[in-house]
């Protein structure tokens, strides 16, 4: 095994899905990790992180901001070299039933707890060298409308220039700020699902809708956050990596087009 990169990388939002995909991923590359989540890491998580790492977990509530500053001073004994924010509230409301409290969680969430917990990590950031980063998960939803609620659409778009206006201001300290846009991706534990056989229509309808021709995974978004950590990307600050197949190139009515011309190819070859 490849020896790891002795730096420390704190991840917010990691007990689940994508962050703990990363989460797993890097505890591979770096020495040492601090986890916060709000749901507990259970102990079959834990056993898929890489033993070498050191790992240490804390619980944590993004919306509650007036315990941060207790709790990273508890656990951050060492110098932190990068931050990862990978946290959601997984509202669904529509239009008509989204109600104040939901849309205030999802803000809480996506956004002022991004700035918070960028704010109350700072003092524990290394700031002596050139390379500490922080990187946002954000979603391709803060560009073009689908499915998911108003609030998720308009706090992850807030949160995009929330990083442009981070990357600004802590250039100074030695940070860059950078995020990602995962576009329609499965995670590894929806994968069974997905790839089942009674949702072959649906499958073959998203992916045709993708220049790839396939839908991205847990594992399209590390190469990219392992660029946006290392040293390889000293200059680079502000900026969002769009991780999407090329499915937010397109113009939808020529996605449409193409959708009805592979359904009548589909018939005809029947």
């Amino acid at each position: 095994m490849k020896e790891l990169i002795e730096q420390t990388v704190a991840i917010v939002g990691c007990s689940q899905g994508l962050g703990f995909s990363l989460a797993t991923s890097l505890s591979n590359s770096y020495s040492s990790l601090l986890l916060f989540d709000k749901s507990a890491l259970t102990d079959e998580a834990k056993n898929k992180l890489n033993p070498k790492c050191k790992v240490s977990f804390k619980q944590i509530d993004v919306t509650k901001v007036s315990s941060l500053e207790s709790i990273f001073a508890e656990t951050c004994s060492e110098k932190i070299d990068h931050l990862i924010y990978c946290v959601r509230a997984k509202i669904a409301a529509s239009i008509e039933k989204m109600t104040e409290s939901e849309w205030d969680l999802d803000f809480a969430t996506n956004l002022k707890g991004a700035f918070f917990t960028t704010q109350k990590l700072l003092p524990y950031f290394n700031q002596v060298r050139e390379g500490s980063s922080i990187t946002f998960v954000s979603s391709i939803s803060s560009e073009l409308i689908g499915y998911e609620s108003a609030s998720y659409h308009s706090s992850k778009a807030g949160l995009n220039h929330l990083i442009r206006y981070l990357a600004v201001h802590l250039a100074a300290k030695k940070i860059r700020v950078n995020g990602l846009e995962p576009g329609f991706i499965v995670q590894n534990r929806h994968t069974e699902r997905y790839f089942s056989e009674g949702n072959s229509e649906y499958r073959q309808l998203a992916e045709s809708c993708i220049p790839l021709q396939r839908n991205g995974y847990d594992s399209d978004l590390v190469g990219p956050l392992k660029f946006l950590l290392s040293n390889e990307n000293l200059y680079m600050t502000g900026q969002l990596l769009v991780i999407d197949g090329g499915m937010s190139l397109q113009d939808q009515f020529y996605v449409a087009h193409k959708a009805l011309a592979d359904q009548k190819k589909g018939q005809s070859n029947q």
